[in-house]
């Protein structure tokens, strides 16, 4: 399990515009995909707010990809 702690940023977008992806981009400029699509539908109303989140990583297609098993939204 690792944590991570950056700001939420949309990746990839539908037909219509509709954010349909999200990521963590970290302060040492590394980028971790949200795996579960259910929780990228959740997160889309915390965009480009600083998050925390637990979870596992693992690499595919050359990217970090994160299961996120905890997550809290940072308040500014």
């Amino acid at each position: 399990m690792i944590n991570v702690k950056g700001i939420l940023i949309p990746v990839n977008w539908d037909k219509k515009g509709n954010v349909v992806s999200v990521a963590i981009a970290t302060d040492d400029e590394n980028e971790y995909l949200v795996e579960d699509q259910e929780l990228c539908v959740k997160l889309r109303g915390q965009l480009r707010q600083v998050v925390e989140v637990s979870g596992v990583i693992k690499r595919a297609r050359g990217k970090n990809i994160i299961k996120i098993k905890q997550w809290r939204c940072q308040n500014a």
